[in-house]
């Protein structure tokens, strides 16, 4: 399970104040992504179509877990 975390947000460009935003614009809890990440997928799930913004997320969580060998 892909967990994003908010260096996977720094990643793709995203500072603080703009990943923030995102997340209160779609609902999603940056608390709890601060705190304990969000899985991928329950991010996904919140979207009716693909998201270039997340799967740029997403990916860049995948890569920094396959760094770390998660």
């Amino acid at each position: 399970m892909t967990l994003i975390r908010p260096r996977d947000l720094q990643a793709v460009g995203f500072c603080n104040r703009g990943a923030r935003a995102w997340f209160d614009l779609y609902g999603f809890d940056w608390t709890r992504m601060v705190r304990h990440g969000i899985p991928a997928e329950e991010l996904r799930a919140r979207f009716a179509s693909p998201d270039g913004q997340l799967e740029a997320v997403i990916a860049a969580a995948e890569a920094r877990e396959a760094a770390e060998g998660a």
